[in-house]
């Protein structure tokens, strides 16, 4: 015995197709005026470490980071237009460099040796160069606003 299906859901359901296929998921993008960023980041009038993170996050949750090369960054979004982001009030947070957990063949074979002697002294743990308080947007005090086109917020830490 065939199953039928009926007319009226063979239409229903290709037009729901149809509409789908029509609306998409859009650009995913912000629709508003968006602006650029770029600028420097100092800790202490000094320049923090290549490969320092900036992350500027709105009330809205954009997020955009950039990674610091030479005191330098600038800000990449995401979508077609990754350097824009929406206008507004950002908050924002700095974080050191990833570190890799390896450690050299000298450093591991002196931290065998003196481990296999007895003479191994706790080491200290490694100090960042950006302190904590700058490594959340909720405690580094950090706030800029994006105006539209291109914007240079350069990021002063005490």
């Amino acid at each position: 015995m065939r199953n039928r299906i009926s007319k009226t859901f063979v239409y229903s359901f290709l037009s729901f197709v149809g509409i789908v296929a029509s609306v998409g998921c859009g650009s995913g993008g912000y629709a508003g005026p968006t602006g650029n960023v770029s600028g420097t980041v100092k800790l202490g009038g000094q320049s923090v470490p290549d490969g320092c993170n900036v992350a500027f996050v709105s009330d809205s949750g954009f997020t955009a980071t950039g990674l610091v090369s030479g005191g330098s960054y600038t800000l990449h979004g995401t979508g077609k237009n990754a350097d824009d982001i929406p206008v507004g009030e950002y908050r924002v947070m700095v974080t050191p460099p990833a570190t890799t957990g390896q450690m050299s063949d000298a450093e591991y074979d002196k931290m065998m040796s003196e481990s296999a002697s007895g003479q191994a002294t706790p080491s200290a743990p490694e100090k960042t160069p950006i302190p904590a308080k700058y490594n959340t947007t909720t405690t580094s005090g950090l706030k800029y606003e994006v105006k539209e086109g291109s914007n240079t917020i350069d990021i002063e830490m005490q």
